[in-house]
């Protein structure tokens, strides 16, 4: 058996060999942080709630290979490497997330929806 994996790049500003999500926690949902992790451990009060009013749905782990999972992929696998896969647009808010600084303070928006892409796997036997 064969497997191919075919990405819908049409329309897409971003090549995956260019540019890649960078690792950290976006927070969704009404919140809209993105968090390194230095800056998460340098603001983890601030964080965590803002996780507990996005929710674990809502709140993305991505790490330093780019491969991810939300906090409740997280949670129900049990384990960290168990729970990582490739991450797609609708992991996601499309709006962007707001860059927040070791310091706190906010700095720019960043869209990692626009640097991942849709794909399938279509198994050829």
């Amino acid at each position: 058996m064969v497997s191919i994996c075919t990405a819908a790049l049409l329309g897409s500003a971003a090549s995956p060999a260019l540019a890649v999500v960078e690792s950290g926690i976006y927070i969704g949902g009404a919140v809209d942080h993105y968090y390194t992790v230095t800056s998460f451990i340098m603001n983890s009060e601030q964080a965590l709630q803002e996780i507990v009013e996005a929710g674990f749905d809502h709140t993305v782990y991505v790490h330093d290979d780019h491969r991810g999972a939300s906090i409740l992929e997280l949670i129900e696998a049990g384990s960290l490497f168990d729970a990582l896969h490739q991450l797609t647009p609708s992991y996601f808010d499309k709006d962007g997330y707001t860059v927040m600084k070791e310091d706190g303070s906010e700095g720019g928006v960043i869209h990692p929806s626009d640097l991942v892409s849709d794909f399938s796997v279509i198994d050829i036997e």
